[in-house]
């Protein structure tokens, strides 16, 4: 039985999560420049947490199959 793990998607779930990451950092970013309130602890915890995930969803090995040796 051969599996075909070649063939990639075009858009997949992880990069939806990196936009999605990316999106949070921007805002988060945008809030702490435009509104400096008491609230600026959570917005930056949003983005430390949001650039993290980006740092990890990047990471390809963790979510595609090890290449097979060729023979």
């Amino acid at each position: 039985m051969d599996i075909a793990s070649h063939n990639s998607r075009r858009f997949g779930w992880r990069i939806a999560g990196i936009a999605l990451a990316i999106g949070l950092f921007a805002l988060s970013v945008a809030e702490l420049m435009l509104r400096a309130g008491s609230d600026a602890g959570t917005w930056r915890g949003l983005a430390l947490s949001s650039l993290y995930l980006v740092l990890c969803l990047g990471q390809r090995r963790l979510f595609a199959p090890p290449r097979h040796r060729r023979r």
